[in-house]
């Protein structure tokens, strides 16, 4: 998997696929909108919410603003979270937290990309058994895109 960055879009076009690809991911519409987001309960950066561990009247009603800042905005929710796909904000977590987010973590580390599952309404893809895939970079690279700081991990159920 590559991840390349054009800065001007109308020089952007499509192209073939490469000699010996084994064939094409579905083709997928897009719609963009704006949303927030908060890191997940279970994430290294909530803990200072203190919503780990069983359920309390605080760890729900933070699952709860979770869910509605993600939902706000949305055209429609998502069946669950694997089909949540997102530029920027925090990740979606399908298992544990990622070591990028770890105190001591060399870099300042940012996601740039999650892709969940999706369907264009005949065909659908999914990442492995309720897989997502994660793009990370430096915060710093985000004013400056350079595709060898690119960090790419996969959760999956």
């Amino acid at each position: 998997m590559a991840v390349y960055h054009w800065p001007e879009l109308a020089s952007v076009a499509p192209m073939a696929a490469p000699a010996g690809y084994r064939g094409a991911l579905p083709e997928c519409a897009l719609r963009f909108f704006q949303s927030w987001s908060l890191p997940f309960p279970w994430s290294y950066a909530a803990e200072r919410f203190d919503v780990k561990g069983p359920r309390t009247p605080r760890r729900d009603a933070y699952w709860d603003l979770v869910d509605a800042l993600r939902d706000d905005g949305a055209p429609e929710r998502p069946a669950d979270l694997i089909a949540v796909s997102k530029l920027l904000g925090w990740p979606d977590l399908v298992q544990n937290d990622f070591w990028v987010y770890r105190e001591g973590a060399k870099l300042d580390w940012r996601l740039l990309l999650q892709l969940g599952s999706y369907e264009n309404g005949s065909t659908q893809h999914c990442w492995g058994p309720g897989g997502t895939l994660y793009f990370f970079t430096p915060a710093s690279a985000l004013r400056q895109p350079r595709s060898e700081q690119i960090l790419l991990q996969v959760q999956v159920t």
